[in-house]
């Protein structure tokens, strides 16, 4: 494969050809080594570029296509980002914070593996981690956790990386209630905040704002209809 040549030209597409797309049953499930990532050599303005890939069992080289804006959606597993998370997170405890309800909104539940019950999540308890899996479909990373009363549920690994972290190892949540004080940290573990917040504990608490006013008296931060009013990098009041 080539890929100075057009994705279009079926002569260029791995074991051709299903409406110029790869046969990817071929593909799914094995392992390969990235050799290189490369620009569009078609133009310099171009957001697409290219993994050179070489599959580990045959030798092959073939070269994957993706849109620099959405890497998030890779159908890669990085097996050294897998192994790192198991030696991070497998037999440890962890804190969890789950998704809040909303109101009118259909609800993720999370339930016990065995039984299918409703987990109930208990502010501040630790929860041990005792192994992580792997979706088959998709891929997706998943905590398998036990909490005290021996239920087993799954806990997205995802949700440690977006705008609110829900998973901190007990490590962490010390650290953070050493940091901020064990009050503060209670507050801000169950995603509340209160005048006086710093701007790094309000973040810790609700994530990145969605915009941020700023003025020569102080800034306005928004979530969503909320407003927070900063002066001197601390919260002055919000609605």
């Amino acid at each position: 494969m080539d890929y100075n040549k057009t994705s279009y030209d079926k002569t260029n597409t791995f074991k051709c050809c299903d409406s110029y797309n790869s046969k990817y049953e071929d593909l799914q499930g094995r392992y390969f080594s990235v050799l290189d990532a490369l620009d569009d050599p078609k133009s310099s303005y171009s957001s697409d570029a290219y993994l050179k890939l070489k599959m580990n069992d045959t030798g092959e080289e073939v070269y994957y296509k993706y849109n620099k804006k959405y890497e998030h959606t890779f159908p890669f597993l990085v097996v050294g980002f897998f192994e790192k998370q198991k030696e991070i997170f497998v037999d440890q405890d962890l804190l969890i914070r789950p998704f809040p309800k909303m109101e009118g909104l259909n609800q993720k539940t999370t339930n016990d593996i065995t039984t299918g019950e409703e987990i109930e999540f208990i502010k501040g308890e630790y929860v041990k981690c005792i192994d992580i899996t792997i979706d088959e479909k998709y891929y997706n990373l998943s905590l398998l956790l036990v909490n005290a009363k021996g239920q087993q549920f799954l806990f997205d690994l995802n949700s440690r990386f977006l705008n609110i972290c829900r998973i901190y190892t007990k490590q962490e949540a010390e650290l953070l209630s050493k940091k901020f004080g064990e009050g503060n940290w209670q507050t801000i573990r169950d995603e509340e905040i209160k005048v006086g917040f710093t701007e790094e504990m309000i973040k810790v608490s609700w994530g990145e704002p969605d915009k941020i006013n700023r003025s020569s008296y102080g800034d306005q931060w928004v979530y969503g209809n909320q407003y927070l009013y900063f002066e001197n990098g601390k919260l002055k009041s919000y609605n």
